[in-house]
Formats: C-alpha cells, sequence, structure tokens
C-alpha cells in the first residue's frame, strides 16, 4: 500500500508542475488564471498530509482537486480564445469606420478615385466581420456607397 501512495504522489507532483506551467502559459498570454490558482492552494497541504498519514482515500480528494484545477484552466483559455477573437474583430470594425470615414473626407476634395480604394478596402475587411457585427457598420458604408454613385 506505500508503494501505490508514493506511485500516487509523484503522479500527482507531476501534474502539479504541469499545472503550473500551463497556468503560467495562461498568464502570459493574458488569460485570467485566478480561480485555477485558488484551486491549486490547496494541493500543497493535502499532499503533505497525506506523506503524514498514509491515507489512500485522500489520495482520491487531491486527484479530484487536480482534475478540477485543469479543467478550470481549460475554461480560462477558452474564455480568453474569446476574449481575443472579440478584439480583434474590435479592430476590423474600427478599421472599417475608419476607412469609410477617410474616404468620405476624400470626396469632399473631389478625389474619387482614393475614395473608391478605401471603400474596396473597408467592403474587403466588411466580408470577415461575423453576420451580427456587420450591422455595426452598414448603414455608414453604405452611405458612402451612395455617394459613390
Amino acid at each position: 500500500m506505500g508503494d501505490s501512495i508514493d506511485m500516487a504522489m509523484d503522479s500527482i507532483r507531476s501534474e502539479l508542475a504541469d499545472i503550473k506551467a500551463k497556468i503560467s502559459q495562461c498568464r502570459k498570454k493574458g488569460f485570467d488564471t485566478k480561480i485555477a490558482v485558488m484551486m491549486m492552494m490547496e494541493i500543497p497541504a493535502r499532499i503533505k498530509l497525506i506523506e503524514a498519514t498514509r491515507e489512500l482515500k485522500e489520495v482520491s480528494k487531491i486527484n479530484k482537486l487536480v482534475m478540477d484545477a485543469k479543467a478550470e484552466i481549460a475554461e480560462a483559455e477558452k474564455k480568453g480564445e474569446e476574449q481575443k477573437k472579440i478584439k480583434e474583430i474590435d479592430k476590423i470594425v474600427e478599421k472599417i469606420s475608419d476607412l469609410a470615414d477617410a474616404s468620405t473626407e476624400e470626396l469632399k476634395y473631389r478625389n474619387i478615385n482614393k475614395a473608391k480604394e478605401g471603400y474596396t478596402s473597408a467592403l474587403g475587411l466588411y466580408s470577415s466581420l461575423p453576420e451580427e457585427r456587420k450591422k455595426e457598420v452598414r448603414e455608414q458604408l453604405e452611405k458612402l456607397r451612395s455617394k459613390l454613385s
């Protein structure tokens, strides 16, 4: 029984190191890892408890904590990637709006070719937007198109 506890503890320590490395990677990407860190704080104390008591039932409790921490890290990564995509889309929407504004300004100075270039660039970016975000710039582009016609 002692050997199985030692093997389990070695496995848990290895997984703990992996989790810490994964949390570090997530932090470097700017993802929120607070919950996973809080979950992990309990594990070292539980490891010491098992080393003292040598109770196998405590190993399963730690394994559950490890699994929960891994799940939380996966969730943090998923949320972080979603936020990253939203920021990228926000930048595209802003760029489209800026191009439309610049093209409208070019029209004021009768620079029709430059205005058309800006409009064409904005349309190219517009096609890459998800449908729910297109409405944010659709009216602006339609007004520009009617001025160019």
